[in-house]
């Protein structure tokens, strides 16, 4: 039995040998593996903190009661009236809960691209870790 030369593992799901790629548990057959890379791709967490901003803004509006009783009227919601800045307090709790739960959730990927010798780039996978 032949052993390969392992180019590249990261110990759990990934391994590159210089005619195998493994991806979990699937293989993937490439002649002649030239180069290989690995890269990082942050998530984009811009719309985690627009929404974590927005909740803030809001949440300092309603407790400042900043909206006047006069330019927005009250809102009859389950069998009680509720004032505007009530509800832009509870609109900007809602936003931050939700960004906040988004950014938890929101995790870095992992890429693999590799080359061959016929072409250029022969295979790139991305994976969750």
């Amino acid at each position: 039995m032949k052993t390969e030369n392992v180019l590249y593992t990261d110990g759990h799901d990934v391994t590159v040998t210089s005619s195998m790629l493994q991806v979990k548990k699937k293989w993937y057959a490439l002649s002649g593996i030239t180069k290989h890379n690995f890269s990082i791709l942050p998530p984009d967490r811009v719309t985690c903190f627009t929404l974590l901003l927005l909740g803030g803004v809001l949440e300092v509006i309603g407790a400042a009661n900043l909206i006047k009783p006069s330019t927005v009227s009250d809102v009859y919601i389950m069998d009680q009236w509720v004032t505007a800045n009530q509800l832009a307090m509870g609109v900007g709790i809602f936003f931050i809960l939700v960004g906040a739960i988004w950014m938890l959730f929101t995790k870095e990927r992992y890429a693999v691209s590799i080359t061959t010798a016929t072409m250029t780039p022969r295979f790139a996978c991305q994976f969750l870790e």
